[in-house]
C-alpha cells in the first residue's frame, strides 16, 4: 500500500530532488543486494519462519521511518534497513513456501502466491493514495507501519 505514497512523500513532505530520490532508491537496492548472502546463515540459525515473521514485523519500520523522516539523514538510514529486511523477508517468505508446500502441489502453490502477489501490486497503489488522501501522508505511512507490525503478529501466531 505505501509503494505509492514514498515518492509522493519525498517530494510534497521531504522536499528531494530527482538525484535524492534515486540516491534513496539506489541505497534500498544496494542494501538489499548487500544483505542477501546473510540469508543462509541466518536461516541456518533462526529458520525460515522466525525470519519470515521477524522480517514481517520488521518491515512496518520503512514506512514508520519514512513517516518520521524531514531530511536525507533518516531516510538514508531507512533505505539502508528497509533494504535489509527486505532481503531477508522475501528470500525467507519463498523458502518457507517451499518448506510448506507439498511436492507434488507446488506449482499450483506457487501460482497461486504469484496471482495473490500481482493482485496485491496491482490493487495497492490504488488504495495507499486513497487512504492518504482521507487522513493524510504522514498519518497513512503510520497507518500502513501498524498494519505491517500487525499482520506480522498474526503471522506468527497462525502463520
Amino acid at each position: 500500500i505505501p509503494t505509492a505514497l514514498f515518492p509522493i512523500f519525498w517530494v510534497h513532505e521531504v522536499n528531494l530532488n530527482d538525484s535524492q530520490i534515486g540516491w534513496i532508491n539506489a541505497i534500498f537496492y544496494l542494501a538489499m543486494l548487500a544483505a542477501a548472502p546473510l540469508l543462509a546463515p541466518l536461516t541456518m540459525r533462526m529458520g525460515n519462519f522466525r525470519l519470515m515473521v521477524g522480517g514481517a514485523i520488521l518491515l512496518g519500520s520503512y514506512p514508520l521511518l519514512t513517516a518520521l523522516s524531514y531530511g536525507m539523514p533518516l531516510l538514508i538510514i531507512t533505505s539502508i534497513s528497509g533494504g535489509v529486511v527486505w532481503a531477508i523477508l522475501s528470500g525467507a517468505q519463498i523458502n518457507r513456501l517451499l518448506e510448506i508446500t507439498p511436492e507434488d502441489k507446488r506449482a499450483s502453490h506457487l501460482a497461486m502466491y504469484n496471482l495473490a502477489l500481482n493482485l496485491a501490486l496491482l490493487s495497492a497503489p490504488m488504495i495507499g493514495p486513497w487512504l492518504a488522501g482521507e487522513i493524510g501522508l504522514r498519518e497513512a505511512l503510520v497507518a500502513v507501519a501498524l498494519v505491517r507490525l500487525v499482520s506480522g503478529l498474526i503471522l506468527s501466531r497462525w502463520g
